[in-house]
């Protein structure tokens, strides 16, 4: 049509001017309708899925056949290939198109009878029929890995300009697998999945094992190993510094955390992936911490005949928020009177508490003579690297057959103030409980002090010159039963 307006037009300047003012019009009201997805001949957007036939041509039709096609054998994510479109329709004389992507790809075109808008491209005018179709040539560059489409719509014409309803379009998709580009891929994996979760008693270590894989097809050369601070995590076993393809490699890590609480690391590692450098993973650990809690100081058996038993339980309890293992359990009894019978349900250590278990600890008494007798506990448990250890005392008396035991002060008789101390502490009675013998022993059962004292009101005791410590108060009064009590000394 415009052919033959210009043939038809004698030009003068302003004649010659009036047609560059057509013209301008004509690529104005292209470039409008690309944008607004509303065109005819000069090319429509947002039709590649849905189809043509909205009003501005016919239907659709089988007769109208749509191929999308390469020359390429593998698509590798970040490379360019160039791509074909062709539409072809027996009982038509030329085509339009418009086709999209996804999976994040990029459309381009260098063909004169395409243009591109908003990375969809649509023909700037019909094409004619070269043959039996018409043939539009574009670019297409992937940048994800994975399942990808080229979506077109293609619309036969006959050229006419008028009689739309003639028209037929036909829509086709290209699926094709987007992989990744040749050479090493670094990958990596740990039993938790792909962070490395570890929880370790605070002072401990644990040991964990990440798998670096090579997924790639050329072998995975290693630079350098690293971790992104280094504080509780660290690099034990980096000793693979070439990954042949599709094998795999593993990094001994530790965790040891100095306090309670959540830690987070990074493992990164420097290679010849070019995708991926550095590439690693997350690393995450909890520190925990056990504590030791007995409910006693002591255990007190009170008067027990000569040759006879009693037994006494007690209560060890996890306060912690990790596991406590309880190593060991042992007595020293200077007069083999006091023993260990072991844990609940017959256990005997090690037995491992979890936060907040408990466990009972059964001691018997079993005295040979007559007089007041104790022992030493030590409860050793494997809290740290390094086990510790608590004490609690034992306490009990030997009497004869025909004997009758007096009547046991109660707790409330006696009061030791204050408590911790400096060493300067005093013993108060509400009551007159008569003269006593008094034995201050050490955590390791060493006596530190013995003398014979009268309970009554308030009696002084100086430790000053004692170590910082606990200690227990052996108190036997004349005719009664032994009080202990369990001191702290703490300047």
């Amino acid at each position: 049509m415009m052919k033959n307006f210009l043939k038809s037009t004698r030009f003068s300047t302003r004649a010659y001017g009036s047609a560059l003012l057509v013209l301008t019009a004509f690529a104005l009201l292209a470039t409008y309708s690309v944008q607004k997805a509303t065109s005819y001949s000069y090319g429509v957007v947002g039709q590649s899925r849905s189809g043509c036939g909205n009003g501005c041509h016919g239907g659709s039709s089988s007769a109208t056949v749509v191929k999308i096609w390469t020359d390429a054998s593998q698509i590798v994510v970040g490379q360019t290939y160039n791509f074909h479109l062709s539409v072809a329709n027996p009982s038509e004389a030329g085509a339009g198109c418009d086709f999209s992507v996804d999976n994040g790809a990029v459309l381009a075109t260098t063909d004169p009878g395409l243009q591109l808008y908003n990375n969809e491209i649509t023909h700037n005018a019909p094409q004619s029929f070269s043959g039996d179709s018409a043939v539009w040539t574009f670019q297409y560059t992937p940048k994800k890995t994975g399942t990808s489409h080229i979506y077109a719509a293609g619309n036969a014409v006959n050229l006419n300009r008028g009689a739309d309803g003639g028209d037929r379009y036909n829509l086709a998709t290209y699926t094709m697998t987007v992989v990744s580009a040749a050479g090493p891929q670094a990958a990596f994996s740990a039993a938790s999945g792909a962070v490395l979760r570890d929880t370790s008693l605070v002072g401990n270590t644990v040991t964990s094992t990440v798998w670096l894989h090579n997924k790639g097809t050329a072998t995975l050369t290693i630079n350098h190993y690293g971790l992104k601070t280094g504080t509780v995590f660290t690099l034990l076993d980096t000793s693979a510094w070439s990954i042949a393809a599709g094998d795999s490699a593993a990094i001994s890590i530790a965790f040891n955390p100095a306090s309670k609480g959540s830690f987070t690391d990074s493992l990164r590692v420097w290679s010849n992936d070019v995708a991926a450098n550095p590439g690693g993973m997350a690393l995450s650990g909890v520190g925990t911490v056990a504590k030791l809690q007995v409910d006693n100081a002591s255990l007190a058996f009170g008067p027990v005949r000569v040759s006879s038993s009693m037994v006494q339980h007690g209560k060890i309890t996890n306060g912690g928020n990790g596991p406590l293992t309880i190593a060991s359990i042992t007595v020293s009894s200077p007069s083999g009177a006091f023993k260990f019978v072991g844990l609940a349900k017959g256990a005997l250590p090690p037995l491992t508490l979890s936060p907040s278990g408990s466990t009972a600890d059964t001691f018997s008494f079993v005295p040979a003579k007559v007089g007041p007798d104790t022992a030493i506990v030590t409860i050793q448990f494997a809290e740290t690297a390094t086990p510790r250890d608590t004490t609690i005392m034992l306490i009990g008396e030997g009497i004869q057959n025909a004997a009758v035991a007096s009547s046991q002060p109660t707790p409330a008789d006696l009061v030791i103030a204050p408590n911790p101390s400096n060493g300067r502490i005093v013993l108060r009675t509400a009551a007159d409980l008569g003269n006593a013998e008094l034995e201050i022993s050490d955590a390791a059962g060493r006596v530190v002090s013995r003398e014979s004292v009268g309970l009554a009101g308030e009696t002084p005791l100086d430790l000053s010159s004692e170590p910082n410590g606990s200690y227990f108060v052996l108190i036997q009064p004349k005719g009664g039963v032994a009080i202990v009590r369990r001191i702290v000394i703490a300047r």
